[in-house]
């Protein structure tokens, strides 16, 4: 199998859905956690080289936001959060937001990622 992303397109929901997955990524595991992580995923063929150069140029904005913070992120991706880590990177392929993603990774974190 291929990289699973390879591109983000520039439209309105795609942007929506990268913001969102920065954030979620920067609240679990800070700025530079999340550069780990997300070459990580290129490792395991999640994302391109070329994806992780754009969410990073997008992400230098959350940097500051991510240091004004008082929050304390727990440093670490749990198997549900990669799940939903992998959730957003298909809404990014396909370039569309399921309805529902919320509810669907409620699911995922009450009844474990298993199941």
């Amino acid at each position: 199998m291929g990289i699973r992303l390879t591109k983000i397109k520039g439209d309105a929901i795609s942007s929506r859905v990268l913001m969102e997955w920065m954030k979620f990524l920067i609240e679990k595991l800070s700025f530079e956690g999340m550069v780990d992580v997300l070459a990580y995923y290129v490792d395991l063929g999640w994302i391109s080289a070329d994806v992780l150069l754009k969410v990073l140029k997008y992400a230098k904005g959350l940097k500051s936001w991510q240091e004004s913070t008082n929050a304390k992120p727990q440093g670490f991706l749990t198997p549900a959060d990669h799940i939903r880590s992998l959730i957003y990177i298909e809404e990014l392929r396909r370039g569309e937001s399921k309805k529902g993603l919320e509810e669907e990774i409620s699911k995922i974190y009450h009844y474990g990622w298993r199941k």
